[in-house]
């Protein structure tokens, strides 16, 4: 079983406008990040981990959440999709750039967390 944990409140991003991951399907190897507020929101800076740090995919500029709407974050796109994403997405690479092809979600006991570098 996987459990996931909403990223806190603190004073520079309030609760309503705090993106947090709202669902994860392990076995297509895929979670969705959600944003209640009204306005697009950019994840620049972002991450999600898992409690080990074993596991860590930094957002970029491009990664932005329409208002109250997901992205999908694909964990595993080199090997568990055929290039058919739901949009707007983003696909976790690993340092040299490459797609993921080694399972994240679908590998133990994990939480998530998504946060932001700055704090």
């Amino acid at each position: 079983m996987i459990d996931f944990l909403m990223y806190r409140e603190t004073a520079e991003f309030p609760l309503a406008t705090t993106p947090f991951i709202s669902s994860l399907d392990p076995e297509e190897e895929y979670m969705s990040i959600y944003n209640p507020g009204p306005s697009n929101l950019s994840l620049d800076q972002f991450f999600v981990v898992d409690w080990r740090h074993l596991h860590k995919f930094v957002f970029g500029p491009d990664d932005i959440v329409p208002g109250n709407s997901q992205l999908h974050l694909y964990t595993c796109p080199g090997s568990h999709h055929t290039g058919q994403y739901i949009a707007p997405y983003a696909l976790w690479t690993n340092h040299d750039g490459t797609l993921r092809r080694k399972e994240v979600l679908n590998n133990g006991r994990y939480c998530y967390l998504i946060n932001n570098i700055y704090l």
